[in-house]
């Protein structure tokens, strides 16, 4: 069976927001540190699915970053889940919007072998996890890659990425010019304790 066709059942269908993401990324990260490298192929599409849905954020104490307008495009930064060491992937989300039709084609970075765009969906329980050819940005709207729908998945992401504060990525559009994107790189947990701290 593709990697791409494998369905997992969740009994986690009715939570939403950090709470489910949460509790996939810990999964995810106890479970990447037990199963030997040879085995982290076949684990994949496990793996790929908690990441998927993890959420996160930083300690920092300094305002979100501002938005990258370049053209007809916008991009508002997110941020990257750190990897464990030896890894097999990870996720990043932020938001984009075009004042024109557009869609986002590919996304490079010289810190992983290779970015992947992917879309995650529910259904009766059932949660899909497959690739897309391209993001649509219809032209006015705000498209967020986010946990739980639309987001990159960084495969086999350098292990120096365990220590470091951000990634760089390179996006590719169909018709905007490339931009350039440095996310911040954030564990488990760290998003919540940054909110709370922002919020006073």
């Amino acid at each position: 069976m593709p990697l791409n066709d494998v369905v997992m059942k969740t009994g986690l269908a009715t939570q939403q927001g950090r709470a489910y993401g949460n509790a996939h990324s810990a999964f995810v990260e106890r479970y990447m540190t037990r199963i030997p490298r040879l085995a982290k192929a076949l684990a994949l599409p496990f793996l790929l699915l908690g990441l998927a849905a993890c959420g996160g954020g930083g300690h920092s104490h300094s305002h979100a970053p501002e938005a990258i307008i370049s053209g007809h495009m916008t991009v508002t930064p997110g941020f990257a889940r750190t990897p464990t060491a030896g890894a097999p992937a990870t996720a990043a989300y932020f938001s984009l919007s075009s004042t024109v039709d557009d869609a986002l084609v590919s996304v490079t970075t010289p810190d992983a072998e290779t970015v992947e765009l992917h879309t995650v969906s529910m259904a009766e329980g059932v949660m899909r996890m497959r690739p897309v050819e391209k993001i649509m940005l219809p032209a006015g709207e705000t498209v967020a890659l986010q946990p739980g729908g639309l987001h990159l998945m960084i495969m086999q992401p350098d292990d120096r990425l365990v220590d470091a504060e951000a990634i760089d990525l390179t996006l590719t559009f169909e018709d905007a010019e490339p931009i350039v994107l440095s996310l911040p790189l954030k564990g488990i947990g760290e998003e919540e304790e940054h909110d709370h701290h922002h919020d006073h």
